[in-house]
């Protein structure tokens, strides 16, 4: 029995430049119907796009061009009743748009509110990206398209709508706030600032006064103006809680905790989250109410027990109140329930982290965040860099688990770092100066090998870290606590152990650094601690930048030395110089060694995504349509 047949299509062997005109007769004798068209050109998109494009151009010609035909046939596609798909009728009527009489922008809200409408989210943020090079889309075009990739998580196409909401009149305040909160997401606090400048008569709002002081704090510098717009939208909502954390958070950093704690104590503590009430309580503790600081963060912690950072901030408070005995047993409590997640010997942890990936060890819009620095630079990395980035910050933590809650067994570690003869060979030129030396860490790399490199030259050594010291064996022993001791403390025995000629390893993005200042790395702004470069030029203490990666199933460990003041240089510009030297190799690291990125801790809490990719090609858009 033989195959059945396809006709070919009755216009198969005309030739393109007399598709046009044959199109005409074809329709009026019944030969071929609109759709029929329709259907033949999208099929053909793919393949002969100029083809395609003379078979459109004939129906416009020829068959009907009004508007309400083709939104008619959008409104069946989109039911599974009309004769045509929804990627076919859109092919039509992305022709249809740029003969529309009122411009094209028009149509295409019409039909991204049809297909809105619908709930067809994935139709829609598929239009609205095909259509993004389309000047003038109104701010309602990009908001149905921002709510649909919201709802769908895709954060590029989010931010690809939330910018084309900025850049357009804005007549409902939501539009504005819906966007600002994903520019400022992803850390796009400027574009925010200029979306409210455009549109003065949403920046009456109170709820833009919020978004405007969030915006003002994330790019830096404006303290004051923003505390000034965040107390104008308290004046219309006291009770907002997202406008009290937000002001309180930035009393806190500018040294008002009294005001900070007032701000939170306007609503009643039951209606904060985790983070509110254990910011609350490091408010408490900044303004000298120990005791009420320590109920808090207590009340916190028995419900989280898992919260290290949290554990150890708690240990230090009951330490520094006179309560040992607490401060240990609650240390004891958290150590335990980390061994129990140990299991074997080190070797075999890690093997198994190398053997396993965690998509949660780093948090995710970080790693975008360094993966479009490491694209706009022209940096490619190896395939599976994500992947081993993960498994380092797990071994990194893997490290400080092992030293802490196995300090019997801490040899182990020493199997897994190696100091590279050119590092011992910088640090004893550094030392021999006799005035120790600063090993100025950030959080990248397997930070906590750091200490375990110093240790294994056999040189006295120290290192300041969020630990607590409570006398307890294993890595304490050069310990110098931000956790246990107040900030004096740290300082002066920073300073013994400069004066004793040892090397200090010190993390200055970290909290526990004193002196805040701000640099750009790439193109976000971080904090760093000037103490390191002040204690430089004020007694001549070499500076060291540690490179830190895993190779070979090894830490390895290279020093790179920092600036020294010149002979006539002033304090603030060696400074400036210092920092500005100190990003630029912070910098070079993560373009040499993403996978050595870490993602937490220190720096990392002021990086935000930014979403970057390609845009495809028009009909390949259209057709996701129908997928």
């Amino acid at each position: 029995m033989s195959e059945p047949t396809t006709a070919p299509f009755p216009l198969a062997d005309v030739p393109e430049q007399s598709l046009v005109e044959r199109i005409g007769p074809a329709l009026q004798n019944g030969t071929l119907t609109v759709f029929d068209l329709v259907r033949e050109a999208h099929a053909l998109g793919p393949r002969e796009p100029a083809r395609a494009a003379a078979m459109l151009a004939g129906v416009l010609r020829h068959g009907p061009i009004e508007e309400r035909f083709w939104l008619q046939a959008l409104s069946r596609a989109i039911s599974d009743a009309g004769p045509l798909s929804v990627s076919e009728v859109v092919t039509a009527l992305d022709a249809v748009s740029e003969l529309a009489p009122n411009g094209p922008e028009a149509m295409r809200e019409r039909i991204l509110s049809a297909l809105s409408g619908a709930g067809r989210d994935r139709d829609v943020a598929v239009f609205a990206t095909m259509s993004a090079d389309l000047p003038g889309l109104s701010a309602r075009f990009w908001y149905l398209a921002l709510r649909a990739c919201l709802r769908l998580g895709q954060t590029s196409g989010a931010l690809q709508a939330a910018r084309g909401v900025a850049i357009a009149p804005i007549e409902n305040v939501s539009h504005l706030l819906t966007a600002g909160a994903v520019l400022l997401r992803n850390g796009l606090a400027d574009e925010v600032l200029a979306m409210i400048e455009l549109n003065p008569a949403l920046a009456q709002d109170e709820r833009t006064a919020a978004l405007r002081a969030d915006a003002l704090l994330r790019r830096g510098g404006a303290e004051e103006a923003a505390l000034a717009e965040l107390q104008r939208a308290a004046a219309f909502d006291p009770d907002d809680l997202r406008t009290i954390d937000t002001e309180a958070r930035l009393l806190l950093s500018l040294d008002r905790a009294d005001q900070a704690v007032a701000a939170y104590e306007r609503v009643p503590e039951a209606r904060l989250n985790t983070s509110m009430r254990i910011r609350k309580g490091q408010a408490l503790e900044q303004a000298g109410r120990i005791a009420e600081a320590m109920a808090i963060l207590r009340a916190v912690l028995d419900e989280t027990p898992d919260n290290t950072a949290l554990r150890r901030r708690l240990v230090g408070l009951y330490e520094r109140s006179g309560q040992a005995d607490e401060a240990r047993a609650l240390h004891m409590a958290g150590l335990s329930l980390r061994a129990q997640s140990l299991q074997g010997d080190l070797a075999d942890g890690v093997a198994r982290i190398l053997a396993s990936d965690d998509p949660a060890a780093i948090p995710a819009e970080r790693m975008a965040w360094l993966e479009r620095a490491l694209e706009e630079r022209g940096v490619r990395p190896e395939t599976d860099w994500k992947r081993h980035a993960r498994q380092l910050a797990r071994i990194d933590g893997l490290i400080l688990d092992w030293a802490q809650a196995r300090p019997e067994r801490v040899d182990e570690l020493y199997d897994l770092v190696e100091p590279e003869p050119e590092a011992r060979r910088i640090l004893d030129k550094a030392l021999a100066q006799g005035k120790g030396a600063l090993v100025t860490s950030a959080h990248v790399g397997l930070l906590f090998s750091g200490p375990l490199v110093l240790s294994k030259t056999g040189l006295p050594f120290a290192y300041v870290a969020s630990l607590p010291d409570l006398g307890q064996p294993g890595m304490t022993d050069s310990l110098i606590s931000t956790s246990t001791n107040d900030t004096a403390a740290v300082g002066r025995k920073i300073l013994r152990a400069l004066r004793e000629n040892r090397p200090v390893a010190i993390a200055i993005d970290g909290a526990g650094a004193p002196g805040q200042t701000e640099r750009l790395l790439f193109d976000r702004p971080i904090r760093l601690s000037d103490f390191a470069a002040r204690l430089a030029w004020r007694i001549g203490t070499p500076t060291l930048f540690p490179c830190i990666t895993f190779e070979q199933g090894r830490a390895s460990f290279r020093l790179d030395p920092m600036p020294s003041p010149a002979p006539g240089e002033i304090e603030p510009l060696f400074v400036a110089r210092w920092l500005d030297a100190y990003v630029a190799g912070l910098g070079r690291f993560l373009l040499d060694h993403p996978e050595a990125m870490r993602g937490t801790g220190g720096f990392w809490s002021r990086i935000m995504h930014v979403a970057g990719g390609g845009v495809q090609p028009r009909q390949a858009q259209i057709n996701q349509l129908d997928r």
